[in-house]
């Protein structure tokens, strides 16, 4: 069984690819679906920087005038197939048949660019991600029932018009409305830092500890689309394929009697159960908006205060009264909801007590209408009751806590799975005390990435009035686990890899009687280091993962055969997946450490791949230039294919049937 995860967009996907947030989601939606990555297995297609044009993600481009053009300048005529989205649909004609057959989920990271359109309307972006589905489906040759389009919600991008940032949110919505169409809202995103090397938090593009915490989401969105898909006794398969991938979401506003500057709001759960306490950014109000319409431009009011009045139910301030029938939103327009203090967004939204966060309809919700009826809307816990779990692998982590006003109350997650329900700790951190949590599970070797989430952080003003979290230590399966310790001292998560990597592995691909041996190792980081090998232009095998430790001083073997013969070859290894946390502990590299032509070693065979992209390694022996006079004979070149046309022809179906295809 093989799924297929697709990545779209711009710089910000691009990014979360680089960041490893790709790794860990196809990790985490493996483990989600209990999938062993060698029978069943979900693929990435996710290209960028071909000088061929043939990608799924382009920087600093925007969808609406980069990759489609309205025909004759008015989207209502139709669509025009520009060269990146050619591009796009000849990545995917490319693909194997077999990646082609595979049920593919589609994530999609573009509204940046596009957002900064004055006057964009929901409609406008719905037609053209309409057009541009029925396209990609073509070239899988796959229906709408096998290929979803999974939107987050939306990247805050700094330099958005407001209002057409909320118009994408409005057509996301309407399109996962849709059940013909087949899409889902699959991730909140509005709790960023966004803060990548060009700029300070706030900036236009996600940052290091954004990716894990978007893949987290993400994760948990498409194993449960593809449900049917899950092994027996997988977590998705135990929780009957209904996981906590929405969040909570706000299903009612009313006017709070006496009170015309309070709303209180009523929320529903997705296989979840209650808000947890509010940090003191939520409890600002920050991110929380009034308005007589969906857009800003009629003005509005901004929240001052947020209030938990109980486990399904907060409680609104504002300077001045709202209208009585007025639109509440979360994440309005831009959407980011930031500390005033240091601009950062993590840990300051509003959470269930799986770390989910909370959200309103881009369409906003009516004061004084009824409570809105959601279909997928659920109470039932899900996961066990405690950490103890099953499996024959042992995570131990021994926490400690600064108490005040309560104890510090925590989550557990490994691959993006929370273990048990909320935990308590108890143990002095003041008085060197420390208590033990103990995990089981079948996580198998390699790099695990486990989260600690903070619920509960409070502060009275001094250091005797501050109640904090202290991961003191873990060990997998009795190993220590490196860097771990840490002290969370405001409500959040703290992201650890698991012990890297595991026993060198060998692997061998093609067939013929030369051989050609690469000696490969990494350096892991919440996830293992991924990267794909061609030799002379033509690629062998998928994704390859590798295992052995260049710290260790081991190293996987790759034997890849072939008859390429004498004469001068070329072998390109491209590192897919690098990840940076911001210290030599917490870099995930890839390392080439010899390669062997029939034996013989290649001269300049090593070389450390610090970050993502391909490098290029000569093996074999140069052969005599050609005789003067003398041409080669030209290659046989299949002709372009001409997706205008196929778009026309898929447009013409849809028209007379209802379907796209072709």
């Amino acid at each position: 069984m093989n799924l297929n995860i697709m990545l779209r967009g711009q710089s910000n996907s691009v990014l979360f690819d680089a960041f490893g947030g790709l790794a860990t989601l196809q990790n985490q939606v493996q483990t989600l679906l209990g999938f062993d990555g060698k029978s069943s297995t979900v693929t990435l297609v996710a290209d960028f920087g071909n000088a061929s044009g043939v990608n799924t993600m382009n920087s600093g481009t925007a969808f609406l005038s980069d990759w489609l053009t309205p025909k004759n300048g008015d989207w209502h005529q139709g669509w025009q197939v520009n060269t990146l989205e050619k591009g796009l649909l000849d990545d995917v004609a490319g693909q194997s048949a077999a990646v082609k057959a595979s049920p593919t989920a589609i994530v999609w990271l573009h509204n940046e660019y596009d957002s900064q359109q004055v006057n964009l309307t929901a409609d406008e972006w719905t037609s053209a991600v309409r057009f541009d589905a029925g396209l990609v489906r073509a070239a899988l040759g796959q229906s709408a029932a096998t290929t979803p389009y999974i939107f987050v919600n939306a990247i805050p991008y700094s330099s958005a018009n407001w209002d057409s940032n909320q118009q994408i949110k409005i057509g996301m919505q309407n399109l996962a409305n849709d059940a013909g169409f087949n899409a889902l809202v699959g991730a909140q995103f509005q709790d960023a830092n966004m803060d990548a090397w060009d700029s300070g938090m706030g900036g236009p593009h996600l940052g290091a500890e954004d990716t894990p915490q978007l893949a987290y989401r993400l994760a948990r969105s498409i194993a449960e689309e593809f449900a049917q898909y899950a092994v027996p006794g997988s977590p998705v398969a135990l929780a009957n394929g209904q996981l906590d991938s929405n969040g909570p979401e706000v299903i009612q506003a009313q006017a709070v009697d006496g009170h015309a500057n309070q709303v209180l709001l009523t929320v529903g759960f997705d296989h979840a159960t209650t808000l947890l306490a509010l940090d003191a950014v939520a409890a600002t109000g920050a991110n929380w908006f009034v308005n007589g319409s969906v857009s800003a431009g009629n003005g509005g009011h901004w929240a001052t205060g947020a209030e938990l009045v109980d486990a399904s139910h907060l409680k609104l301030t504002f300077t001045d009264p709202v209208p009585a029938n007025g639109l509440v939103f979360y994440g309005y327009g831009y959407g980011k909801v930031w500390s005033q203090v240091d601009g950062t967004g993590i840990g300051h939204g509003i959470y269930d007590e799986h770390g989910m966060p909370l959200w309103t309809v881009a369409t906003g919700v009516q004061i004084g209408a009824p409570a809105q009826v959601i279909p997928a809307l659920d109470t039932t816990p899900a996961g066990p009751a405690n950490g103890a779990g099953g499996g024959a692998d042992t995570l131990v982590l021994h926490l400690s806590e600064a108490a005040w006003q309560g104890d510090a109350q925590f989550t557990v997650s490994v691959d993006g799975v929370q273990q048990g329900g909320v935990l308590t700790a108890h143990a002095s951190h003041a008085a060197g005390a420390t208590e033990a949590f103990t995990f089981h599970g079948s996580w198998g070797s390699g790099t695990h990435a486990l989260a600690v989430s903070f619920l509960n952080d409070a502060w009275g003003g001094t250091a005797a009035t501050d109640r904090n979290l202290y991961l003191d230590s873990a060990s997998f399966n009795g190993a220590a686990v490196p860097n771990a310790a840490t002290a969370l001292l405001s409500q959040g998560t703290h992201y650890v890899s698991g012990p890297g990597g595991g026993a060198p592995q060998a692997v061998s691909l093609g067939s013929g009687a030369d051989t050609l041996v690469l000696k490969i190792s990494q350096d892991a980081w919440l996830a293992d280091a991924q990267y794909s090998v061609s030799v002379d232009g033509q690629k062998l095998g998928g994704t390859l993962t590798a295992s052995a430790l260049h710290g260790a001083g081991q190293s996987d073997t790759l034997t890849l055969h072939g008859s390429w013969g004498a004469g001068a070859h070329d072998v390109l290894v491209t590192f897919l997946n690098d990840g940076y946390g911001g210290t030599a502990a917490t870099d995930r590299n890839l390392h080439v450490d010899g390669i062997f032509w029939n034996g013989a070693a290649v001269a300049g065979g090593s070389a450390d791949l610090l970050s993502a992209g391909p490098h290029d390694f000569g093996f074999g022996t140069a052969i005599a230039p050609v005789a003067a006079g003398a041409a080669p004979a030209a290659a046989a070149v299949a002709g372009p294919v001409d997706w205008n046309a196929v778009a026309a022809q898929a447009e013409a179906n849809f028209a007379a049937t209802g379907h796209w295809y072709l």
